[in-house]
């Protein structure tokens, strides 16, 4: 029987991650339709089992061999599969596809992912490494793909190997317990289950009915056939996969993330499932939660029982500014919601829960009148505050939002992207997305030291008055000790390290990845390439983490 390997990428020239306990929940929802049809399945997280992730261009060749080499182990695989889950994944799931061509030039390649739906035909060209390429949601076309090439009286074909990849469009699963449970066990074998605490990322709905301009969400494939409908799994379903997730990692602390487009937009749905989380968690110790919620869809109802779990309610609330929340399309009536905000934070204080509001800076359109009318507001929102927290960060240019299909358009005219295709890009793809101005009167070095001044003083205040509760006991030591710390050292150094960054790029682009069939030249080439962009980067990141450590 023909193996398939799965991989899961991370970012190349951006720092080493430390999460390496992190579930590969899309790689699972791929592989247990796999299995259940007795076809071998294989994991590869890059971040776990490959050290020396590169930082410059040295580094990539050396860690280009070391590729090499993994793959050329796997002598038992037909099908090698890349899950590219955002853009930040573009550069690296090129290079690690051309490993494979390399190591096994029989192996058909596949690949999908958030990041491939957002700008597909920057996958589909002559002489890209791939020989399928998924857009949409692949659960279960791609283990049809599979089936269908192992019984091919021709045997599996290689139509990239030879010309342009073949796109596969994938339906949208309308009944999302048509899926099969996650198998948990498929983790066995894998470093992740060393670790004491499991982060698992979880998905309980898919869809949302919202428009953000600056989301790139799945559901935005209209062209695909996706809809904006929000489709949900039944409780039973949930509950017995979170039981035998439960039993395969019992003895460890976990810490589940449902990360839904939009939580819980049915009322009745959102109530017994938290309700049942409840009951599921008395037999469990040490479990806690993340939810990403909308303002809108917060009652006291939720709350009172969110407040029996030990949580963190993630609110995408962007701004306190009216004219910048309806430039995003996060509301349209933005006097009511901005009220509703204020409910809400009354509710959290009330049944001291944690909350943390996600609030951007920077959009376009935005000036610093509006920057101080939404520091104004937030900063009133938080004085008294005991169990709020903050997440501020940079507006950042992803492919698949509606400001980036529409950059041209006299809406966004102000708007000043440095690199619209950074993701292409061999460099820094946690900072180069956000190098953009908001407007002609504020660049993006003013915007980030108008934040910093005003954030820095906000979170020592929200450090001095958080405030243990009854059911949050690990969150509040991370909110406290983690959460807090970080952020305040972050924000203290970070206008300094964006111009540091901005100085280096004056000088020194990063360079477009040669994707094609100039990448073997390239990589063969490339240690003795200056490198002088990524050289200069690197110096300036490693100088920011030791100002933050």
């Amino acid at each position: 029987m023909s193996g398939v390997l799965l991989i899961q990428p991370t970012e190349f020239f951006s720092g080493i991650s430390s999460l390496k306990n992190i579930v590969p929940i899309h790689l699972l929802l791929l592989a247990t339709p796999l299995r259940q049809e007795n076809i071998p399945v294989h994991f590869l997280l890059l971040l776990n089992e490959i050290p020396g992730i590169p930082q410059d261009m040295r580094e990539l060749v050396i860690y280009f061999k070391k590729l090499v080499k993994n793959f050329q182990e796997y002598d038992n695989i037909k099908f090698a599969g890349i899950s590219c889950y955002s853009s930040d994944f573009f550069v690296p799931s090129f290079i690690i596809a051309h490993a494979i061509r390399e190591a096994l030039p029989e192996v058909t390649i596949m690949i999908g992912g958030y990041g491939v739906n957002t700008c597909v035909d920057d996958f589909i060209f002559e002489g890209a490494p791939f020989d399928y390429v998924f857009a949409g949601e692949a659960d279960i076309e791609l283990t049809r793909m599979i089936k269908k090439l192992i019984n091919s009286p021709k045997g599996t074909r290689l139509p990239g190997k030879n010309g342009k990849p073949v796109l596969i469009q994938c339906p949208e699963i309308q009944d999302l317990d048509s899926l099969p449970l996650i198998d948990w066990s498929l983790l066995e074998k894998t470093e992740i289950i060393k670790f004491p605490l499991i982060i698992i990322p979880y998905y309980a709905s898919r869809g949302c009915p919202f428009k953000c301009k600056y989301c790139c969400d799945l559901s935005n494939l209209s062209e695909l056939g996706y809809h904006k409908k929000w489709r949900p799994r039944s409780i039973a379903n949930i509950l017995k996969e979170l039981q035998n997730m439960k039993k395969m990692f019992d003895s460890k602390q976990i810490s589940l993330y449902i990360q839904d487009p939009i939580f819980g937009l049915n009322r009745k749905w959102k109530l017994e499932l938290v309700e049942s989380l409840i009951d599921m968690t008395k037999k469990w110790e040490d479990c806690t939660y993340w939810i990403q919620e909308r303002v809108e869809t917060i009652s006291e109802e939720i709350v009172r029982l969110y407040s029996k779990l030990d949580i963190m309610i993630t609110l995408g609330f962007e701004s306190g500014s009216p004219k910048m929340l309806t430039l995003m399309n996060k509301t349209r009536r933005p006097d009511l919601y901005l009220e509703k905000m204020i409910e809400n934070r009354n509710l959290f204080e009330k049944y001291q829960m944690y909350y943390c509001l996600n609030v951007m800076f920077g959009y376009p359109g935005e000036t610093k009148k509006e920057i101080l009318e939404s520091q104004k507001y937030i900063s009133e929102l938080f004085r008294e505050s005991k169990y709020g927290l903050l997440w501020v960060l940079k507006y950042q240019f992803f492919p698949g939002s509606f400001i980036f299909q529409n950059a041209g358009a006299k809406e966004f005219e102000d708007m000043e992207v440095l690199f619209p295709d950074w993701y292409k890009r061999m460099g820094n793809s946690i900072i180069l997305p956000g190098l953009n101005s908001s407007s002609k009167e504020l660049g993006n070095i003013e915007s980030f030291k108008c934040i910093r001044d005003w954030v820095m003083p906000l979170y020592e205040g929200i450090a001095g008055r958080l405030s243990p509760s009854p059911f949050g006991k690990i969150s509040y030591n991370f909110g406290k000790n983690v959460f807090l710390k970080q952020f305040m050292l972050e924000w203290k150094h970070r206008p300094e390290y964006i111009e540091m960054i901005e100085e280096v790029l004056k000088t020194y682009s990063p360079e477009l990845l040669p994707v094609g069939k100039d990448f073997p030249h390239f990589i063969k080439n490339a240690a003795n390439d200056p490198d002088t962009h990524l050289k200069a980067m690197r110096k300036v990141a490693l100088k920011f983490r030791n100002l933050t450590l």
